[in-house]
């Protein structure tokens, strides 16, 4: 990472938590279902605004309620 500019980086862990998805299709499906995702978006491609909305309601409190 620093390789390429990088000034901070993640290492995740993988195993069946691992996804990828681009530009509205997935190229590769979790071995189960996910409860946290890391969405990265670009000038070109920028987040849908209930993307937006739903951020700003998990910030305000707003959370899911358990089954």
């Amino acid at each position: 990472m620093k390789a390429i500019g990088c000034m901070e980086a993640m290492n995740l862990d993988g195993g069946a938590s691992v996804a990828l998805a681009r530009k509205g299709r997935i190229l590769l499906a979790p071995g189960r279902n996910l409860t946290n995702v890391i969405v990265v978006y670009d000038t070109e491609y920028r987040a849908p605004q209930d993307l937006k909305m739903s951020w700003q309601r998990f910030q305000n409190g707003d959370r899911p309620l358990d089954p």
